[in-house]
């Protein structure tokens, strides 16, 4: 009785928190009494921070949590005390479970303090919003939340159980979410305010004008926002403002890099048929490859050259775009240049008044400067369509036109176009008439743009003086009056002796593929009346020619609305259509249906599974890029010519709809439906015109193909009939239909129908080459069916040939088919295999010598590529990390195995020199090292040890003394260095969300710290890497970071690698970065992290390298009659282009 007492009255004091004073009294009680105490306020706590029992979210009290931390030490204490043995081991194991569940509770309670924080400073986030959103008041809230919020992401993983977690998230991240959201334009606007303000002061010109850039980009994102867009214009000009004004108030730094852009305006020349000189004006560069301009500059012309300032020469291909409603074209450039061109700006926020600078070359004068202001805003209405035109002082005159008009922030806000002699009256074009054409056109390569030929322009200065006015396209065709004949003249008839389906044609050749009901893909010359075969593994279904290479889909099951994407399989093929030889199968988890391509990606849609997919493979590496779902079942698909835009229409649905598909360097950028929802009767025959302009429907429904959403799969007209087949011959203004055994020819132009004839059969398949119509048809006049291809001459107007009297029907002639068989599979070219003679693990290649080193318990080796020999040191303790630099090793030593929560533990590391391989330095250090890098002065250690927040430090290369250290690093954490300056980037190996936090030392001293801007955004791993440039942080995940100068601009995402990895290489020289994951190994471009190449070797990579010309990898391989697997250490050739070099098996 008298013990239950003392134990009650004990409990009481522990809970009091006067155990303190209770030393002396402590001592007449058990180890397993005290145990006994700390387990009974743990057994208070326990309940309190699990949701599911306590249903509340509430703080543990503090007085709980003091006792408790008292009663835990001296329970410890006191076992401490105690002789090795079985009762000393179970009472450690019960004070580890009381402290893990008193660490939850520090970590739940932590999480609620974080939390009510993040409440209090969202108020005064959106307070300081209210009142200014561009205030340093607003700017400095926002971040303070933003880091609050990076706490509680790291606090919150450290808190036990899922719903205790989910009722934290729901109970304090929602007010602190919405704040930063609604502000987060805000803050980045200052963000880059500020960083214009500091280099306005550096006095460097290249430096302030590309920071402009970036603030003039930030504002326009805000343009449709005029609580925000005014506040921050009004900050903006008042900044510039402090540098001088011009004038007529344009700000002088906007005045100099005007100025400074000037090689992106050029001088214009055109010239007629017959060379004669017609017109001169002016243009200005707005991207990669292309030049905007008046369209009345070009009009008429059959030749355009440019000039830049420095009196260089650029040659123009022709008309890419043009809208003569508007008076604007768009001329693409026969090579890329150097610069995209300049800024593009808004013209919904210009005012009169405004300050402005024109930019042309009036009477061939090259890039004169005229100033002004802006005198007003118009809106022109002409046949429906609105023109915004900016009326302004600046002089222009004869020449100026197609010139830059510039805005008070650098940005073009029109094209120069018209003005009066007498006065200051000049007005511009609004650029936003253009502004589609310039971003889809702004990063096209000059080699992948569609031209228009400038006989196919119209001239409607020259139809004025004929008296006719132009054909309106978007109006019904007028009645055919043209002359029609029963059986045009054929002068061939070509049998292919096999039946061809999904034929397609060469447009630089007269060639013809097509497949046949069995597994052939055919090509036939029609000239020479040879023909070739390849025979695929699978049947093939669908056929498409670009590219020179013929790409085939091919089912592996029936299409079925039931056969649901996660099971469905398939495959396509690419074909080489010079050779006629396999280039690749690809084995695809998706049933394929139809297949388009262009320059860069292929395109497929499936068969099945009602609502499904479309998937993008790269064309270089036949990889995955995009994934599109919502698409309908057996869709068929267009190809947009200028590429990375494709069109389906669907085939089983009622109404039928059209679709449009946006895609950027193989990823998805978007997609829209038709504004028509059974307006119009629509079939599944679709077709974009080569052109580009307009998308042509069986039904006889003809859409606009536009690279504006507003205007693309508009209505523009129906022709008279409908068809099944239709051919162009854009050159020569003419396309054909037939609808069973009838043509119609048609004016491209006008949509006129220009003649009608009837044919003896069905048309199957018609094409135009070389002023000649193909028409593959079915003659059934035998017995057995057999088809034919006739060949009919066109006549200078584009209607067929009639035959004359006496004309007699070309002998039919048969075709010799050749089989060019299946290319043999290849594997990569590997050399110099070697079963290194002892494992290790931790590799790391000397960046200049053939040597590997590595871990193996407590040797540190070193292994000579080329020897074959090794050298190794043996450490008193077990080494844990190593890397390398300064021609040094550095490594870590463990003194303890294993982790107690709290306990510090003490470690060591060595320092080794490289070139003698002997020690430098062993030093014992107050920490257990968890990982290890160095820069020239300091080497960097995190701990593994002490509580979840612990410490990282940093000791002198020279003298190896500790010289600073941050206390705030989770423990375990991976750190990652930028090779110079002391900048340390840690992600640690316990929470989540996962995040990376970055740790500055200045002289050896801790000075900056800060974390990622993204808490749960991105997922990553505690693989990480630095770029040898220091410009990207590669995480494991395959997510990519950049490295910047401060907080907000550093660690912002760049982008993601296809897969995420375990080991990753660099060759910054050639372009290229080299990832893998067990068998798996991918090459990628550095420059744009694109996968160009994916291998499967045959072991699992443990690490990889780059050497002068070969890959270094190693892996385990299990020897004939031994236990373990050995490690092993295999080059691979590099091929010219820096990927594997491939042989045939």
């Amino acid at each position: 009785m008298k013990h239950r007492i003392a134990v009650i009255m004990m409990t009481i004091f522990f809970f009091t928190g006067t155990v303190g004073t209770l030393q002396g009294m402590a001592k007449t009680y058990t180890p397993d009494q005290l145990v006994g105490i700390s387990e009974s306020y743990i057994r208070q706590i326990s309940p309190l921070i699990n949701y599911e029992k306590s249903k509340t979210v509430k703080a543990v009290p503090v007085k709980l949590m003091a006792s408790t931390k008292t009663s835990l030490a001296n329970a410890a204490a006191a076992v401490k005390k105690l002789k090795s043995g079985t009762t000393r081991r179970k009472l450690e194991a019960r004070i580890t479970a009381a402290e893990g569940t008193y660490a939850r509770a520090v970590a739940y309670n932590n999480t609620i303090g974080v939390g009510e924080r993040m409440k209090l400073m969202s108020q005064t986030l959106m307070s300081a919003y209210g009142k200014n959103p561009s205030s340093d008041g607003t700017f400095k809230a926002y971040n303070s939340l933003k880091f609050e919020l990076g706490k509680f992401a790291r606090s919150i993983g450290l808190v036990y159980g899922k719903s205790t977690r989910d009722a934290l998230s729901k109970k304090y991240k929602p007010a602190p979410e919405g704040s930063l959201n609604q502000t987060r334009s805000a803050a980045v606007l200052k963000g880059e305010l500020n960083l214009l303000a500091t280099v306005m002061d550096s006095g460097k010109n290249g430096t302030i004008f590309s920071q402009v850039e970036k603030m003039n980009t930030q504002l326009g994102t805000v343009g449709g926002n005029p609580s925000l867009y005014h506040p921050f214009a009004d900050s903006y000009e008042l900044l510039l403002k402090q540098k001088g004004l011009s004038a007529n108030g344009m700000p002088t730094i906007i005045m100099k890099k005007i100025i400074a852009s000037e090689n992106n305006i050029v001088y214009l020349e055109v010239y007629g048929k017959s060379g004669e000189p017609l017109s001169q004006g002016s243009g200005f560069v707005v991207g990669k490859s292309t030049i905007l301009t008046n369209f009345h500059v070009v009009e008429g012309g059959y030749r355009v050259r440019a000039f830049s300032n420095d009196g260089k020469e650029i040659q123009i291909r022709g008309v890419v775009k043009y809208d003569a409603h508007n008076d604007l074209a768009l001329l693409g450039t026969t090579s890329d240049l150097s610069s995209t061109g300049l800024q593009i700006g808004n013209i919904n926020y210009l005012e009169k008044g405004d300050p402005i600078v024109a930019i042309g070359s009036p009477e061939g004068l090259m890039n004169t400067v005229s100033t002004g202001i802006i005198s007003n805003l118009h809106k022109s209405v002409n046949e429906g369509i609105t023109t915004n035109l900016i009326q302004f002082t600046a002089p222009i005159t004869h020449g100026s036109s197609g010139g830059a008009l510039f805005n008070k922030y650098g940005e073009v806000i029109g094209v120069t176009a018209a003005g009066f002699d007498a006065g200051d009256l000049n007005f511009a074009v609004g650029i936003n008439h253009a502004a589609a054409w310039i971003q889809a056109y702004k990063n096209q390569a000059s080699s992948k743009l569609a031209i228009i030929p400038y006989d196919a322009l119209p001239n409607y200065s020259e139809e004025e003086t004929k008296g006719d006015p132009p054909a309106n396209p978007g109006t019904q065709p007028p009645p055919s009056t043209t002359p029609s004949g029963p059986f045009p003249d054929s002068v061939e008839k070509i049998a292919p002796r096999i039946k061809l389906r999904e034929v397609a044609m060469n447009p630089d050749k007269p060639i013809l593929y097509g497949l046949t009901d069995g597994r052939d893909v055919m090509e036939i010359n029609i000239e020479t009346k040879q023909a070739r075969k390849i025979t695929l593994n699978l049947a093939p279904e669908r056929l498409f020619f670009a590219n020179n290479e013929l790409y085939v889909t091919l089912p592996k099951g029936q299409h079925s609305s039931y056969w649901w994407e996660e099971d469905q399989e398939g495959a396509f093929a690419v074909i080489n259509a010079e050779t006629m030889t396999l280039i690749e199968q690809v084995d695809i988890p998706l049933d394929p249906f139809d297949i388009v391509a262009d320059s860069d990606s292929i395109y497929i849609i499936s068969g099945s599974g009602q609502w499904t997919n479309m998937k993008v493979f790269s064309r270089k590496t036949f990889l995955e890029t995009a994934n599109v779902w919502g698409v309908r079942e057996r869709s068929f698909l267009e190809m947009h010519p200028e590429g990375n835009k494709v069109y389906s229409i669907t085939t089983e649905s009622s109404p039928r709809d059209v679709e449009s598909y946006q895609f950027i360097n193989g990823k998805s950028a978007g997609k829209y439906d038709s504004p028509y929802h059974g307006n119009y009767p629509l079939d599944t025959n679709m077709t974009v015109s080569p052109d580009g302009k307009y998308l042509f429907n069986g039904s006889g429904v003809v859409f606009n193909a536009s690279v504006s959403r507003s205007t693309d799969l508009t209505y523009l007209a129906k022709l008279p009939q409908t068809y099944k087949q239709i051919a162009f011959d854009i050159a020569n203004s003419r396309f054909y239909t037939s609808n069973k055994n009838g043509i119609d020819v048609y004016d491209y132009s006008t949509f006129q129908k220009l003649g009608s004839y009837t044919l003896q059969y069905d048309v199957d398949q018609m094409f135009v080459r070389d002023r000649q119509l193909i028409v593959i048809y079915k003659d059934t006049t035998n017995t057995l069916p057999k088809q034919l291809i006739n060949i009919y001459p066109l006549t200078p107007e584009g209607l067929l040939t009639i035959p004359s009297a006496g004309t007699k029907e070309p002998a039919e002639q048969s075709v010799a088919i050749v089989n060019t068989g299946l290319s043999l599979p290849k594997v990569p070219v590997s050399f110099d295999k070697a079963a290194l003679p002892i494992n290790i693990n931790e590799e790391i290649h000397h960046p200049e010598k053939p040597v590997l080193y590595g871990l193996n318990g407590y040797d540190l080796v070193e292994y000579n590529l080329e020897t074959k020999q090794i050298r190794k040191l043996t450490f008193t303790y077990p080494l844990g990390q190593l890397f390398f630099a300064n021609n040094e090793l550095y490594v870590t030593l463990k003194k303890r195995q294993g982790y107690v929560y709290g306990e510090a533990i003490e470690g060591a590391f060595a320092v080794v020199d490289a070139t003698s391989f002997s020690l430098v330095k062993q030093l014992d250090i107050p920490m257990d090292p968890a990982d290890i890098v160095a820069d020239d002065r300091y080497i960097y250690i995190s701990n593994n040890g002490g509580f979840s927040w612990t410490d990282l430090r940093a000791y002198s290369r020279a003298t190896f003394e500790e010289t600073g250290k941050f206390t705030s690093v989770l423990r375990g954490s991976t750190m990652a260095i930028i090779p110079v300056g002391g900048k340390i980037y840690a992600t640690d190996s316990g929470t989540s969300p996962r995040d990376i936090q970055m740790y500055q030392f200045t002289d050896g001293k801790e000075s900056s710290t800060y974390d990622s801007p993204y808490h749960g955004h991105y997922s990553f791993n505690v693989n990480m890497e630095v770029s040898p440039d220091g410009k990207y942080i590669f995480n494991g995940s395959g997510v990519v970071l950049q490295t910047g100068s401060g907080y907000g601009e550093d660690m912002k995402y760049a982008g993601k690698l296809y897969s995420p990895f375990e080991e990753i290489a660099f060759d910054i020289k050639n372009n290229r970065i080299y990832a893998s994951s067990g068998k798996g190994l991918d090459i990628y471009e550095y420059s744009t992290f694109e996968r160009i190449k994916h291998y499967e070797l045959k072991y699992d990579i443990n690490y990889l390298t780059v050497t002068s010309s070969s890959l270094l990898v190693t892996f385990k391989e299990a020897e004939a009659g031994a236990l373990l697997p050995k490690k092993n250490v295999v080059k691979y050739s590099l091929s010219t282009d820096w990927t594997l070099a491939m042989q045939a098996q």
